[in-house]
């Protein structure tokens, strides 16, 4: 999840899937062991003006959860600061201890375990059933599925629900898939 990917779903179903940029890579280590990645997605056209920044904390799972990682999702205190943080140069970014410092609320966690050996994945996850509440766009609850395929592909599907289970944003179709954008 340390580069750059984009989608060209919306080339094949525009009318699902929007042209996105993911942009990823390390931000920091905490005294926990746990890895902070920065995350960014924009629309193709505007990469510099990413619509949504968020931290993701990976770790491994607590011993009794039947899981081998922990993703969680956390919002940035000052996500001005970090925008663009993956193409600045390392002494132009905010620091580990500022990064440290940074990490707001708690959004999502996802638990992601091994792909079996005869799987197109390294690991593939989601949140826990039922979701992790979420109030944006009329939902009152979101979901995540997340699958790193062995090709450097990543796939994302992120759903918010109402109260009554029904969905009110998010792609109903299945998954974005991003693959690793090619430089030049």
């Amino acid at each position: 999840m340390l580069s750059s990917f984009s989608t060209e779903q919306a080339t094949q179903d525009p009318e699902t899937y929007f042209n996105l940029r993911l942009n990823s890579c390390p931000a920091a280590e905490l005294t926990d062991g746990s890895r902070v990645i920065y995350v960014e997605q924009a629309f193709l056209r505007t990469p510099d003006k990413p619509y949504r920044q968020r931290f993701l904390k990976i770790k491994s799972c607590p011993k009794d959860i039947k899981c081998d990682a922990e993703v969680s999702s956390y919002a940035i205190r000052d996500p001005e600061e970090y925008r663009n943080f993956c193409d600045r140069l390392q002494n132009q970014r905010p620091q580990p201890e500022e990064v440290a410092r940074d990490i707001a609320e708690h959004l999502t966690t996802l638990t992601m375990s091994r792909c079996g050996k005869d799987e197109q994945c390294f690991y593939k996850g989601s949140t826990t059933p039922g979701g992790f509440p979420n109030y944006w766009n009329g939902a009152t609850t979101c979901t995540s599925d997340l699958v790193i395929l062995k090709d450097g592909a990543i796939q994302c599907w992120d759903r918010g629900y109402d109260e009554h289970g029904i969905q009110v944003w998010g792609v109903r179709k299945g998954p974005y898939e991003f693959k690793p954008a090619t430089s030049g």
